[in-house]
């Protein structure tokens, strides 16, 4: 979204908009088709699927925190290695920093649905055999529950405050 921009970045790096507010806007314009795209195969596939309220609420809260994060870390990557000489977007899409954000972007869902697979897997396992889930699975699930929240803010926020450092430099206007 950055590398977009192409040559004319300069006339953005010069307006009275900082680079908060312009990641912040590239952000929101990736956000909203990614999260309307992934909500709509995770709730279809889990209609298809006749999984319980449960755990399509649990799909569907775990990808509204997946978009969050991954557009985030977009953005933020997209800031940290721009490529404004690209000519096209096939091309800015196999640059080092696209490269980079997806290997980074695969290993951080790898190891979100890694670490929600073990308490989701035990209720599941509890439900499937008749069994009181108990106050420490229920800890844990909340345990995990808040991790996922944080790590998907922070791999969002952070990228994309760095990136906004390195596009304005030390001309100042980041916070704006």
């Amino acid at each position: 979204a950055v590398s977009n921009e192409g040559r004319a970045f300069w006339v953005l790096h010069g307006s009275p908009i900082g680079a908060s507010r312009f990641l912040l806007s590239k952000f929101l314009i990736g956000f909203f088709p990614t999260l309307l795209l992934g909500e709509v195969l995770v709730l279809s596939t889990c209609a298809m699927l006749q999984t319980s309220l449960l755990f399509t609420a649990i799909s569907a809260a775990t990808i509204f925190l997946l978009s969050i994060g991954l557009t985030g870390l977009a953005v933020g990557m997209g800031a940290l290695y721009p490529n404004f000489k690209a000519d096209s977007a096939a091309r800015m899409a196999s640059g080092p920093g696209a490269i980079l954000f997806m290997v980074v972007a695969l290993l951080f869902v790898a190891g979100v649905v890694a670490l929600e697979s073990l308490p989701i897997a035990a209720v599941l396992m509890r439900r499937v055999r008749d069994q009181e889930i108990g106050l420490e699975l229920q800890l844990a699930v909340v345990g995990v529950s808040v991790i996922v929240v944080a790590a998907n803010l922070l791999v969002a926020w952070i990228p994309m405050r760095r990136g906004a450092r390195k596009l304005w430099g030390d001309l100042g206007n980041v916070g704006d």
